[in-house]
């Protein structure tokens, strides 16, 4: 439901009863609310105005509290006082300091948010059913990290089970979910059937199923899959 409306057309009776037209407009009749675009108009100029005294009254204050700290300065220099000199020095390089942490923390928050947070939202999004999103995120966002490399390069690290860094990417994460059994209430059916290792279905590019596999291609499924590698081999699908 609307608060303004440029015309009623469509509406029923009930719905049109809930408007009153005033300048040409249907507003909904909502009591407290402003009433016209001037009134709006009128609490943005004021909530402006509050805002430009209350920054005023910081910067007002900043000052005073500058120029008595240069007066104290200038007062302990002409006293010879070196310990009054330390101190306010102290004081201006832990305000500074505590400055800078507070924007570097608010920076990286925001860089968590746009890497950790979105790329941990999209996989909740990918691999659960509608409604379990919210329960699947948090253990998805426990195992991602944000790293800078030495280029400088913002990226997502993927996590073990342990918390630690690992050689895992994004797919080897989505796996590792799948075929997590605490997990599969939550988890949307995918195209791959069995323990993830056998194929949807017949053709080219199918992957092969446990029993199918060699050496060498069981050794890069445990090293890729390791939790699917272990289903496999408790259902007993490397048998012939």
């Amino acid at each position: 439901m609307k608060y303004k409306l440029d015309s009623l057309e469509g509406l029923s009776d009930e719905m049109k009863a809930l408007y009153e037209e005033k300048d040409g407009a249907f507003y909904l009749k909502v009591e407290g609310l402003p009433q016209t675009d001037a009134d709006i108009e009128g609490l943005k100029k004021k909530n402006e105005e509050l805002l430009a005294e209350k920054k005023a009254e910081q910067k007002k204050r900043q000052e005073a509290e500058d120029q008595a700290r240069r007066e104290t300065e200038e007062s302990a220099r002409k006293k010879g006082d070196v310990a009054a000199l330390e101190a306010s020095w102290k004081t201006k390089l832990e305000q500074a300091e505590a400055k800078h942490a507070e924007a570097t923390k608010a920076l990286q928050d925001q860089v968590y948010k746009l890497t950790v947070g979105q790329t941990a939202q999209s996989l909740a999004s990918e691999l659960s059913i509608k409604g379990s999103e919210a329960v699947l995120l948090p253990h998805i966002t426990n195992r991602l990290q944000v790293e800078t490399d030495e280029n400088g390069e913002v990226k997502v690290r993927v996590l073990d089970s342990q918390g630690k860094p690992s050689a895992m990417n994004i797919d080897d994460l989505k796996k590792e979910f799948r075929s997590n059994v605490a997990f599969k209430p939550l988890i949307v059916a995918s195209n791959a059937s069995g323990s993830g290792a056998s194929g949807g279905g017949s053709g080219g590019g199918a992957a092969k199923k446990p029993s199918e596999m060699n050496a060498q291609e069981r050794a890069d499924f445990e090293k890729s899959d390791p939790q699917g590698f272990a289903t496999a081999l408790t259902n007993g699908e490397f048998n012939n």
